[in-house]
């Protein structure tokens, strides 16, 4: 199996302010991402959103895995909670999305998935969202 992760963004002026988050955000999809190779054989005897849940084990809290601290490579020790790194990520490709449109386009998605219009209320099922929508529009 093979995993590729390309993204591009271009903020101007400002993108040294997003290099911490970035950089955080790119260890835990690798932790993520470590997790789900390690044990990988388990995980395709899933579907769906036992699937999910099951991946969600392995890097929570529970009863049978009472670790849920991660380290990443360059010491730090960070919670694997990593919904709020999916949200934050969102949120960038969200605004880069929606600058990247026209006026028209932009309000008529903005009607369609009212949580994109302000950027405090998106989440990772905005951005799922606003991808359907898009589609849909494209369509």
């Amino acid at each position: 199996m093979q995993i590729y992760t390309t993204y591009s963004v271009k903020i101007k002026h400002y993108n040294n302010i997003f290099k911490d988050t970035v950089i955080v955000y790119r260890h835990a999809v690798d932790y993520l991402i470590s997790v789900c190779l390690d044990h990988w054989d388990n995980i395709v005897t899933f579907k769906g959103v036992s699937r999910l849940t099951y991946i969600e084990t392995l890097i929570h809290a529970t009863k049978d895995n009472p670790d849920e601290l991660c380290k990443f490579q360059n010491g730090k020790t960070y919670n694997c909670d990593l919904s709020a790194s999916y949200n934050i990520g969102a949120r960038y490709f969200i605004r880069e999305i929606l600058k990247s449109l026209d006026e028209n386009s932009r309000l008529l998605i903005e009607a369609k998935v009212p949580q994109c219009s302000k950027r405090s209320t998106c989440t990772f099922s905005t951005l799922v969202n606003l991808n359907a929508e898009i589609i849909a529009q494209t369509a």
